[in-house]
C-alpha cells in the first residue's frame, strides 16, 4: 500500500499540535452527535474543509459552531463529560481566560478548538441588539456597531432571517461571517477533513457565497496568516507556549512576505502570496498511520467550485476566471 503523502506541513502548528487538533476535533464531533448537538465548521475551518479538505497549512487552530442558545447550554453542561478526557471544555472566560468556548485537545495545552455558537436572526434589529450592548451591561460605541452591522445590512431582504455569532465580539470582529437564507442549512458531512473521513464533520450545504462574502474573492486563490493576536498563544486564551508560537508565527510571516514578493502584479491582494499547486494539498497528521488517502488538489477544487457557483446562482471566484481582478477588500480573519 502506497504511503500517503504529508502534504503541506503547518507553519504554525508543531506535529503534535495538528496530531492533537485532529484526534481532539474527532473525539469532540462523535461527542456532539452523540448528545445530538447541532454543529458546523465555520470561519478557517471552514475554508479549510473547501480549499484543503483538512486544516490549513497557515491556520494555528480549528473552529466549530454549535446552532442555537439551546445546543451552546446542553454543550456546555455535558460536553466535559462527553468527552472522556480525550479533551478539556472550558468556557468563555474561566481559567483560561477565553473569549469564547474553547476545546484543548488532552496532553495539548499549545492548540485548541474554538467553540463559537450560531443564532438565527430575523432581522437588522434583532442583530443590533446583540452588537449593541457590551458584556457589562453598557451601551456599545455608535461607530463600533455601525461597522458591525454593515454586511448584514447591505443584504436584501430574502437573504433573511440569516444565522451569526451569538457573541457580541465575534460579531464585532468577524462581521462577514454570516450565513444568509439557505446557506447553513440543512448541514452536510460529505466532505474529509485531514485525518477525519467523509462523515465525521459537519458543513454548510451551500458554503461558497458565504466564504467569499466573509474572506474575499480570492481565497481560494492566495492565503494569509492569523490575526497578530494568535501569535502570543491565543489572544486572550491563555496557555502555554506562547513563546514558541510566536516565534513559528514571526517565521511564517517572513515566508509569507517573501511569498508575496514573488508574486507581486500577478493580482494577488498586497500582502497574500498566490497558493502554489502543492498547497491545495491536505495538511495529513505527522504520523504515516493516521492518514487517509484524499486525492483532493488545485483541479478537483477549480471543478467543484464551478458546480457549486452554478447551484448558488453566483459568480465564478478568483480561481476559476484566472484574471487577475478581484475585490480589495480587507479580510475580517485571514487566508
Amino acid at each position: 500500500m502506497a504511503k500517503v503523502p504529508r502534504g503541506p506541513a503547518p507553519l504554525l502548528l508543531t506535529d503534535s499540535e495538528i496530531d492533537s487538533l485532529y484526534a481532539a476535533l474527532g473525539a469532540l464531533g462523535e461527542a456532539l452527535d452523540h448528545l445530538r448537538i447541532p454543529w458546523a465548521l465555520v470561519a478557517g475551518s471552514l475554508l479549510g474543509a473547501l480549499r484543503q479538505r483538512s486544516v490549513l497549512f497557515c491556520d494555528d487552530d480549528v473552529d466549530i459552531a454549535v446552532l442555537g442558545a439551546e445546543a451552546l447550554t446542553l454543550a456546555r453542561a455535558e460536553l466535559p463529560a462527553a468527552l472522556r478526557g480525550a479533551a478539556r471544555y472550558a468556557t468563555v472566560g474561566g481559567r483560561d481566560g477565553c473569549r469564547w468556548d474553547r476545546v484543548r485537545p488532552a496532553g495539548c495545552s499549545t492548540a485548541w478548538i474554538d467553540v463559537f455558537c450560531l443564532v438565527e436572526y430575523a432581522d437588522l434589529g434583532a442583530l443590533r441588539a446583540v452588537v449593541g450592548a457590551k458584556r457589562n451591561g453598557a451601551s456599545q460605541d455608535a461607530a463600533v456597531v455601525a461597522a458591525a452591522l454593515a454586511p448584514a445590512a447591505a443584504l436584501p431582504a430574502a437573504a433573511w432571517p440569516i444565522w451569526h455569532y451569538s457573541e457580541p465580539l465575534a460579531l464585532i470582529k468577524w462581521p462577514r461571517e454570516l450565513f444568509a437564507a439557505g446557506e447553513l442549512l440543512p448541514l452536510t458531512a460529505s466532505r474529509p477533513f485531514g485525518a477525519l473521513p467523509a462523515g465525521k464533520t459537519r458543513v454548510a450545504s451551500r458554503p461558497l457565497a458565504h466564504l467569499l462574502r466573509a474572506f474575499g474573492d480570492d481565497c481560494f486563490s492566495t492565503w494569509r496568516l492569523p490575526t497578530v493576536e494568535h501569535a502570543g498563544g491565543g489572544g486572550g486564551g491563555g496557555g502555554g507556549g506562547g513563546g514558541g508560537r510566536a516565534g513559528k508565527w514571526a517565521a511564517a510571516q517572513a515566508m509569507l512576505e517573501a511569498a508575496a514578493a514573488e508574486t507581486e502584479g500577478g493580482g494577488a491582494r498586497a500582502g497574500a502570496p498566490a497558493l502554489t499547486a502543492a498547497q491545495y494539498a491536505p495538511s495529513q497528521p505527522s504520523r504515516t498511520k493516521a492518514r487517509r488517502e484524499n486525492v483532493h488538489c488545485a483541479e478537483s477544487l477549480r471543478a467543484e467550485l464551478a458546480e457549486m457557483a452554478a447551484a448558488e446562482g453566483i459568480a465564478c471566484p478568483q480561481m476559476l476566471r484566472g484574471g487577475t481582478e478581484h475585490r480589495r477588500r480587507s479580510w475580517q480573519r485571514f487566508h
